[in-house]
Order: structure tokens, then sequence, then C-alpha cells
């Protein structure tokens, strides 16, 4: 990650185009997270309920109106 930064430090880039790249990669750093948090989750909820086949479906999906066909 030092070496990124330190890269980018030195790049002979304008100041927005750094901007641009550190965001970048700041942001890929919280997806990795999320996504690692995500899968411990769900294997977590995968232990407590290895029955459960299909996912949970919000009760919203079932009444008319505005999510469904009518």
């Amino acid at each position: 990650m030092a070496v990124y930064f330190i890269g980018l430090w030195n790049a002979e880039l304008l100041l927005s185009e750094k901007g641009f790249y550190g965001i970048g990669f700041a942001m890929s750093l919280f997806a990795v997270v999320a996504v690692q948090k995500n899968i411990r989750d769900l294997a977590a909820h995968r232990a407590i309920y290895p029955d459960q086949r299909e996912p949970a479906k919000p009760d919203y999906l079932e009444r008319p109106g505005l999510y469904t066909a009518q």
C-alpha cells in the first residue's frame, strides 16, 4: 500500500488525476472489506440455519401494489 502511494506521489500527473487514483484505491479497499464481511455473515447464517435453501423474501413483495404486476 505504501508503494502505491509513493508511486502516486512521484508520478508526473495532475493533482486531480492523483486524487482520482487515490480515491479509486480507497474505494476498492472498502469494497474488499464489504464483500469479505458479507461472505462471513452468509457463512455464519448457513451454519445456524443449514436447512434453509431459499433466501428470505421481504413481505412487501407479496402485497399487490407498487412492487408487483397487477
